[in-house]
């Protein structure tokens, strides 16, 4: 990512692919790691895990120390269009830990030239709620976003928090 210029990484996924068995970690974007789950457990079903209350309360903390900069990376003409299929694979991913390594970005989707990164401002590895990065991008579109005279919106932005923040921008996947 240009506007930023820690160096890329892959990002980590921590959590089970069944219900009640073991945590597994799997490396990629979202999408690929969904697929890798599919393989690990043909029924996955996302509703199957819960864990609702804990992401509200993370959530609020979360919000509660981050600020936004609406001009970091390059306008996402068509946000909802472009950028569906990566927010609902994060939503797939929930409660489980999207990572990514220290001092480094991570795209973690990438969908219709929609990107989406974590990226790392720590010397230690940072674990977020995989949905959580996905509200986040709500929280970019809402506080960085117009209407692009289409019936869609377009924004660019990222959302900084103490260890880590998010970031959309427009970029070839």
């Amino acid at each position: 990512m240009k506007d930023e210029l820690l160096p890329l990484s892959e990002m980590s996924f921590t959590g089970p692919v069944t219900v009640g068995g073991p945590h597994v970690t799997l490396h990629g974007d979202a999408s690929s790691i969904y697929d890798q789950i599919l393989a690990l457990n043909p029924e996955f079903d996302a509703s199957a895990f819960g864990g609702a209350a804990s992401v509200e309360r993370g959530l609020e903390a979360r919000q509660s120390t981050g600020n936004w900069n609406c001009n970091n990376g390059v306008t996402v003409e068509r946000y909802y269009s472009q950028c569906a299929n990566a927010i609902n694979r994060l939503f797939t991913l929930g409660t489980s830990y999207c990572s990514v390594a220290p001092s480094t970005c991570a795209r973690v989707s990438c969908s219709k030239s929609c990107s989406i990164y974590l990226c790392n401002n720590q010397f230690s590895q940072v674990n977020v709620y995989c949905q959580d990065i996905a509200i986040d991008m709500g929280i970019i579109v809402s506080k960085c976003g117009s209407d692009n005279g289409n019936g869609d919106t377009r924004a660019r932005g990222s959302l900084h928090f103490t260890g880590h923040y998010t970031s959309l921008t427009q970029q070839a996947c």
